[in-house]
């Protein structure tokens, strides 16, 4: 008779390999998994983990997947809906849950879907009572009981107890990090030890992005204690002696640790990813040694110092440990291999994004004689309508679409305004370009997404349909207004308002001000010969605020001509008689707000005041992006839109 496993967690690195072994012998594998935030991976992201884990175990690994039942279970609900995601009375022979892959800041909670443990092992009676197994991380006896660590050992703690009072067989497992390679899916990326390495790569590639020479001349550096080392382990080796302890029939009831034999001091590690990656990868003690760049590495990585320990840390004797070597000459070639793994994930978003926006429907309605064009696209679910910045075009939003598109509807569309001869298209016009499309789509319900000058134009509509608005996320938005504090003013707004007045006085000007607007984002001149340590962070400061350059010309799209800017100048004025302050008590939906620290448009003190007056408002500041973070850090906005549309739906 086929055996039934059941396997779900945030550890889907870890869990698409153990679901491999289990097909391989014959198994069916019923598989949900999660994100670090939370989201649940989609059937398709759960099929290509699998079927990447099956390659090494059998030359057919598409004949295995015939056994494999991802499920889209709902982490909200008690039973986990697991009942109407499963046909018929499910029986299973066995349980997993894997946690831990994934370590958040210290003193940030408890992981994203806590409540996953406990649901399932109320669910294990009407499941025929199977083995349960629970998987987490290594944690050491002098742990602080913050709320990573205090969530794993409470998981342990209840499978012991409701296993034990309900006559269930279970085992403990306690792993090292683990590493491996995996496929272009977004989520196994930031488990284990590609915790570390997905934060190096994201910030590598988004610096070259910027000023692709950087590496080329200047280390990036890591700070960690003295002699600090950590536990590293392939994930193949785990999934293999994980199923084997679980199989044992006198394991039952038992814990233990699956570990590598020794610790791998930290510097030799990181020499030998800077090589895998190119780049000069050092470790430092002192934290007052690192640049901006530096401290920027040091933020992404989250809690993953948390698992760098002193070199003298013991390998646990009770209970009794399954050693896995992983040896310095393995090392390295598995670090190529992920990265290449990064970078074709890289290059896959990069060619969606490429085509995304011709991908979608082009609808077209008449405005007074004018046209109004705009798109449409993506799967189900309550629509996302997207408010574009004023002058800007949909090119901004490309990469983020493609994540936003697997989940939702989206609707979206370049402004009016700046076309020769067109009258003002002020606030309110926009509103009412909004309103014509809603109706046009038979919108009852979305979620507004605002960039830059959008969210002002968000505001304004939730006021006239509150009920038609189920949330509002602010990404980079400029509130600056009449009689807003001048303090909090970016320079952008700072010398864009004597610019518009003098032009008003004498448009004749408008000519050389655009040779001066368009010198202004010209490639910044960069010295990186220099070894002033001196200027060092001020040099890394000022890559960081760089502009992505494959925005530059885009970023110009209001000052093409004479006319459009004079027509954006009239815009931006009329937005600054707008005070968002004064609604913003009114407004009863969920609110995210999305500021970055080296945003020249759009000031993050705005953003943070504003949110201060939302009744249901939640700020996310981001240290060293910028006012194109959208394009920038599309997976890292796009987890942050759908944690926070779950939150709110739910």
């Amino acid at each position: 008779m086929t055996r039934h496993v059941l396997i779900a967690g945030s550890a889907s690195l870890l869990a698409s390999h153990l679901a491999a072994r289990c097909l391989s012998l014959g198994e069916s594998v019923f598989l949900f998994l999660q994100q670090p935030e939370g989201l649940l991976l989609e059937a398709d992201q759960v099929v290509a983990l699998v079927r990447h884990a099956a390659r090494g175990l059998t030359a057919g690994a598409d004949g295995l997947l015939a056994r494999l039942h991802p499920l889209q279970a709902d982490l909200h609900r008690e039973d986990l809906g697991l009942p109407q995601a499963l046909p018929g009375a499910p029986r299973f022979d066995e349980v997993w849950w894997l946690g831990g892959g994934h370590r958040p800041p210290r003193g940030s909670g408890p992981p994203a879907g806590r409540e996953v443990p406990r649901r399932l092992l109320s669910l294990l009676p009407g499941f025929g009572t199977p083995a349960f197994n629970a998987v987490g991380p290594l944690l050491e006896d002098g742990d602080a009981e913050d709320g990573f660590e205090a969530f794993h050992r409470r998981v342990e703690h209840d499978v012991e107890a409701l296993c034990g009072a309900g006559g269930i067989t279970h085992r403990l497992f306690r792993t090292s990090l683990v590493v491996g390679d995996s496929p272009p899916v977004r989520g196994p990326d930031r488990e284990g030890f590609l915790q570390f390495l997905e934060a190096l790569h994201g910030l590598k590639r988004e610096l070259e992005e910027r000023l692709p020479q950087y590496f080329e001349y200047k280390a990036l550096a890591c700070q960690a204690p003295a002699g600090a080392s950590l536990d590293i382990i392939r994930v193949e080796q785990a999934a293999e002696h994980l199923l084997r302890l679980a199989r044992a029939p006198d394991t039952a009831s038992g814990r233990f640790h699956v570990i590598a034999p020794e610790r791998v001091p930290f510097v030799e590690l990181c020499e030998r990813v800077g090589t895998a990656y190119g780049l000069s990868l050092l470790v430092v003690e002192d934290r007052e040694a690192l640049n901006a760049i530096d401290r920027s590495f040091h933020e992404r990585l989250g809690g993953f110092h948390d698992w760098l320990a002193s070199s003298g840390v013991s390998v646990p004797e009770n209970p009794p440990a399954e050693a896995l070597p992983f040896d310095a000459e393995a090392q390295e070639p598995l670090f190529e291999a992920i990265l290449q793994g990064q970078d074709a994930a890289r290059d896959d978003l990069r060619a969606q994004a490429s085509g995304v926006v011709a991908s979608l429907d082009r609808r077209t309605l008449d405005r007074g004689g004018a046209s109004l064009t705009y798109y449409a696209g993506g799967g189900g679910g309550t629509p996302l309508v997207i408010l574009n910045a004023l002058g800007q075009g949909l090119h901004y939003w490309s990469r983020l679409l493609v994540g936003l598109m697997r989940r939702h509807r989206v609707i979206l569309w370049e402004p009016r305004g700046l076309e020769e001869g067109s009258p003002p298209i002020l606030l309110q016009d926009q509103v009412e370009d909004a309103e014509a499309i809603l109706r046009n789509e038979g919108i009852e319900q979305c979620h507004l997404v605002g960039w830059c000058t959008g969210p002002k134009v968000a505001l304004e509509l939730y006021l006239r349909h509150p009920s038609r608005v189920a949330s509002m996320v602010f990404l980079n938005g400029t509130f600056k207004c009449v009689g807003s504090p001048a303090e909090l003013d970016t320079a952008y707004e700072r010398n864009f308002e004597p610019l518009s007045r003098m032009l008003e006085r004498r448009p004749a000007l408008a000519a050389s001000v655009l040779g001066s607007l368009r010198s202004s984002v010209a490639d910044d001149a960069f010295d990186l010969t220099e070894d002033d340590e001196t200027d060092a962070d001020a040099l890394a400061t000022r890559v960081l605020a760089l502009m992505n350059r494959d925005l530059r010309s885009h970023v110009l799209a209001p000052f093409r001509s004479e006319s459009s800017l004079i027509n954006h100048l009239r815009q931006i004025r009329d937005f600054w008689t707008y005070d968002s302050r004064k609604s913003a008590g009114q407004v009863r939906v969920p609110v995210l707000l999305l500021s970055a620290e080296y945003d020249a448009v759009a000031s993050p003190g705005m953003s943070q005041l504003l949110a201060g007056l939302l009744p249901r408002a939640r700020h996310v500041h981001v240290p060293d992006a910028t006012h194109y973070c959208l394009y920038d850090r599309p997976e890292f906005v796009a987890d942050q839109l759908e944690s926070f549309f779950t939150a709110a739906s739910s």
